[in-house]
């Protein structure tokens, strides 16, 4: 029979990991926590439709292991309570198959669920260990996630593509009106797989919750698995479907070239969107005239209208005029790590490439909103 005395806030640690996925879902499996303890270390698993978390504590003066077993408990209950409780906390299952949560403070009981409701997961994945970075992930979510459909789009544009060319891994999203693209270090493997975003920002809350510098990560034919130290583990399922080829997209004759101040660029962008009917979506001009490089609101509005002139731009190439929607240019540029930004036209018709200065590494395509 189960019973443990853990430090509150080393139990607080490993709940934080996995809880929020165990929320995602009104099913008896999907929300609640499996929770096995053997004689050296208590392990605790998490999951929703997609992925799997696990979060193993060994054996130590914050955890004594007293009793080994398995049970499954409610998520919501289990967590608010121990998030709610400050002392260290004492874990028996009683042989009616409730579970007694103790403190100093208060005795309290949660009833277990059947185990059959919990099927177990294979953790053995065999292929190469692949190592990635704490600041990897970051910039995966911060300048790529964005640009994934919501889930009322195609499943295969809700996740986002990792693909090995010329011993790069490229990772690619896109919704149908934009792509984001990053290329990172070299990948000996070859790997073509759509991962759900929803495993990028758990792997990216792990590693931040338990400031984990660098994990690896295993890329297998129907699953992927990210090994977060020698604690946490997260298995994914792979979503089926042959992601677009978004290479030749990246391949346009750029006839002009801009380079200005990131911020600037912002600020305008967001005061002409205000100059738009609020039940649309703001659609702001781009345009490259004798020299000079504005922002403006589009002349089709009963409101007014709004022109900025960019005064940090340099450029060269032809005069080009197009119309994007804001949000979009707003995202792409407020994801930018670096103060110049690099904007490439090709026509009024075709899509925009955004990119950092000095940074091949990151490219963005937007393309162009039709008003009729």
């Amino acid at each position: 029979m189960i019973k443990i005395k853990i430090n509150n806030n080393l139990l607080k640690k490993v709940l934080n990991t996995i809880y929020k996925i165990s929320y995602e879902s009104s099913s008896v499996e999907l929300n609640s926590f499996f929770i096995e303890v053997n004689e050296n270390s208590l392990i605790v698993f998490g999951k929703n439709n997609v992925i799997v978390i696990q979060h193993k504590i060994s054996a130590s003066s914050d955890l004594i292991i007293e009793g080994k077993g398995r049970i499954i408990v409610n998520a919501f209950v289990f967590n608010e309570l121990v998030q709610k409780t400050k002392e260290d906390i004492i874990l028996e299952l009683l042989e009616s198959s409730v579970l007694l949560v103790k403190t100093k403070g208060y005795n309290t009981k949660i009833n277990t669920i059947s185990l059959d409701f919990w099927k177990t997961q294979n953790w053995e994945l065999i292929g190469e260990k692949s190592l990635f970075t704490r600041n990897d992930i970051r910039l995966l979510i911060n300048q790529i996630s964005y640009a994934t459909q919501n889930k009322e789009g195609k499943q295969i544009f809700q996740g986002v593509n990792f693909r090995s060319t010329n011993n790069k891994l490229v990772v690619t999203a896109t919704d149908g009106s934009r792509i984001a693209r990053r290329s990172f270090s070299s990948l000996e493997q070859d790997v073509d797989l759509i991962l759900p975003l929803s495993a990028l920002i758990e792997t990216n809350r792990a590693t931040s919750l338990n400031k984990v510098s660098e994990f690896h990560v295993i890329f297998g034919k129907e699953r992927v698995l990210f090994e977060i130290g020698k604690e946490i583990k997260i298995i994914s399922k792979i979503i089926n479907g042959n992601f677009p080829n978004t290479e030749k997209q990246f391949v346009q004759n750029f006839e002009t070239k801009i380079t200005c101040q990131t911020d600037q660029l912002i600020a305008a962008i967001e005061k002409a969107s205000i100059f738009f009917e609020r039940n649309l979506f703001p659609v702001v001009s781009l345009q490259v005239k004798s020299g000079e490089f504005f922002v403006s609101s589009l002349e089709q509005n009963t409101i007014g209208s709004f022109e900025e002139k960019i005064n940090s731009a340099t450029m060269n190439g032809k005069e080009q005029s197009v119309n994007l929607q804001a949000k979009f240019v707003l995202t792409t540029l407020k994801s930018l790590e670096n103060n110049k930004v690099l904007i490439n036209f090709s026509s009024s018709s075709g899509p925009v490439l955004f990119s950092e200065e000095d940074n091949k590494e990151l490219k963005v395509l937007i393309l162009p909103f039709w008003v009729y």
